[in-house]
């Protein structure tokens, strides 16, 4: 788990500029008209968006909620009152299914809605430049 922190997008990036950045050609801030303090906040906060879904345990989590809910909901009524009989189970199954499916895509939305207004065409040209280099 430890090596996944140490190797997202920001660590990546701010080590790419440790190790190299004293190299002759390596892309330098100040030729981009950025500062530091102003870089440094910017690939904070894109990592904070990249990272909104959470760790692989939080997620499985949310799925497997998801999933269960509408079973749980199902079983709240007796069996004789369920619409399909028998069925109601996979019905339920692919309820929970489609609830994972949109939590997923509305996490996705969020994300990408964030992301582009983030969005930096310097600051993305310097990254970019450096992790290129």
């Amino acid at each position: 788990m430890e090596k996944d922190i140490l190797n997202d997008y920001e660590h990546k990036v701010a080590k790419k500029i440790a190790e190299r950045g004293e190299e002759a050609g390596f892309p330098r801030l100040e030729d981009y008209g950025l500062k530091k303090s102003a870089f440094d906040s910017y690939l904070f906060e894109k990592q904070a968006i990249l990272d909104i879904n959470g760790n692989d345990k939080a997620r499985y989590t949310i799925w497997g909620l998801l999933m269960v809910a509408p079973v749980l909901a199902a079983d709240a009524f007796p069996h004789e009152r369920l619409p399909w009989g028998e069925a109601t189970i996979l019905v339920a199954l692919v309820g929970g299914f489609l609830l994972c499916l949109l939590y997923q895509a509305i996490v996705s939305m969020v994300k990408r809605g964030k992301l582009r207004n983030l969005y930096d065409e310097r600051m993305e040209k310097y990254i970019n430049d450096v992790l290129n280099y």
